[in-house]
């Protein structure tokens, strides 16, 4: 999977597909009172065991190659660490590509389903 949306790039939204570990998403997120339309990557769905240790994020325990290596490479760049963390029900765990200057997941935790509007098709 290549990492990224680029400028340019025509993508189509779609809001019946299943979200999945790697997808891009669009995503409702307010902040001081004013509603965003943000773009961001999956990286853990319900069930999952997430933790990020030393820059490196497993799912499980386990590398998931489903995470491109560029945001693995912006964490290992930070040093990053995060505790195991399980993702409840109904809950996804998003990162932006640009992981050294984003915020996330990492800041506010998992984000419901309900915020999210639907999967980036390529």
């Amino acid at each position: 999977m290549e990492p990224g949306v680029h400028d340019g790039e025509e993508l189509v939204l779609n809001k019946l597909k299943s979200i999945g570990r790697g997808d891009i998403v669009v995503y409702k997120q307010t902040y001081n009172s004013q509603d965003y339309e943000l773009i961001a990557r999956v990286i853990a769905i319900p069930g999952d065991r997430l933790s990020i240790v030393n820059g490196q994020i497993l799912i499980d325990g386990q590398r998931d190659k489903k995470i491109p290596i560029d945001i693995v490479y912006g964490l290992k760049k930070q040093p990053y660490d995060m505790p195991e963390l399980l993702i409840p029900a109904n809950k996804y765990f998003i990162m932006k590509d640009n992981t050294s200057t984003s915020y996330d997941s990492r800041n506010y935790g998992p984000i419901d389903r309900t915020k999210i509007i639907g999967v980036f098709d390529k």
